[in-house]
């Protein structure tokens, strides 16, 4: 989940604010 973390903050950086601290959405978005 670390990774798709760091990817997400560089594709999206908005997304990645928003889903701080929430790990299903951003498995959700990939």
């Amino acid at each position: 989940m670390g990774k798709i973390c760091m990817v997400q903050e560089k594709k999206f950086p908005e997304y990645s604010f928003q889903t701080k601290g929430t790990e299903n959405l951003t498995d959700r978005i990939n």
